[in-house]
């Protein structure tokens, strides 16, 4: 998931709704994100796992 945000200011609900959704359309399928700081701290409170920084690999 990127650039999930809510209307209201309400980053647990946005998640709550977000992951309800996926798991009503692809269930039981992995989520992964690419949240850091507080955006990392509300992925973690919904179930996430934190697994490193994240590598953007260019070809030259």
């Amino acid at each position: 998931m990127s650039n999930l945000f809510g209307a209201d200011g309400d980053a647990d609900r946005a998640w709550a709704g977000c992951l309800a959704a996926v798991e009503r359309h692809w269930p039981g399928r992995p989520v992964v994100g690419y949240e850091h700081g507080e955006e990392l701290a509300v992925a973690l409170r919904h179930g996430f796992t934190a697994v490193g920084p994240l590598r953007v690999w260019l070809r030259a």
